[in-house]
C-alpha cells in the first residue's frame, strides 16, 4: 500500500515516457530488465536473460561514494542510492536507448533511460527533479533540455542536494554536486 502510494505521488511529479517528446524517432523500444544492484544514485546491476549488466541512467550525474571520483562520499549520495532502492531494488525496469547517445559508456556501462513498467515514469528524470542528482552535461541525448528544466525547478524550489540545510558543502550552493 505505501510503495502505491509512493509511486502514485511520484508519477505526479516526474518524466514520462507517454508523451510526445518520447517518439520511436529518438528512443529505442524498451528492454525489460530486473533490477540486482543498485550501486549508486544512477548505476544499478540488471539482469537481461542470462546475462548481467551494469547500466548508467544517461544524462543524470548523482553524487558520488568514495572511490576513483571522491576520496570521501558526497552530499546525498547515500540518499540517491537509497532513493533508487526503493523503486527498483529486486523489480523488473524498462530501459531504453537514446539515439543520439553511446550505446555504452568509457568503462563498458549501457547507457539508458530507466522506467518502471506499467508507469511510463522516467527514472532520471525524477532524479534531477527531486534533487538526487544534476544533469550530467557531457551526455548528449535527445532530453537534454528538459533534464535542464527538471533541475532548475529542483535548484528553486530547494529539493534534495540543491537545500543547503541538507548539504553543507560549500560546492552546493555554486550549483556543484
Amino acid at each position: 500500500m505505501l510503495r502505491t502510494v509512493f509511486l502514485s505521488a511520484l508519477l505526479m511529479c516526474g518524466m514520462f515516457f507517454g508523451s510526445p517528446v518520447f517518439s520511436q524517432t529518438i528512443l529505442s523500444s524498451p528492454e525489460t530488465a530486473y533490477v540486482m544492484y543498485v550501486l549508486d544514485g544512477d548505476t544499478i546491476v540488471v539482469r537481461m536473460g542470462k546475462r548481467f549488466e551494469k547500466v548508467r541512467f544517461i544524462g543524470v550525474d548523482t553524487p558520488e561514494f568514495p572511490g576513483p571520483k571522491a576520496r570521501v562520499a558526497q552530499c546525498y549520495a547515500k540518499e540517491a542510492k537509497h532513493f533508487l532502492e526503493r523503486l527498483v531494488l529486486h523489480r523488473n525496469v524498462e530501459m531504453r536507448r537514446d539515439i543520439k547517445s553511446v550505446n555504452r559508456d568509457s568503462i563498458g556501462r549501457l547507457v539508458r533511460y530507466v522506467s518502471i513498467p506499467n508507469t511510463r515514469l522516467m527514472l532520471n528524470g525524477l532524479l534531477v527533479s527531486e534533487g538526487y542528482g544534476k544533469v550530467y552535461k557531457r551526455s548528449t541525448t535527445m532530453l537534454a533540455k528538459t533534464l535542464d528544466f527538471k533541475e532548475y525547478d529542483a535548484k528553486q524550489e530547494k529539493k534534495g542536494l540543491w537545500n543547503p540545510a541538507n548539504c553543507k558543502n560549500a560546492l552546493v550552493a555554486k550549483g556543484g554536486i
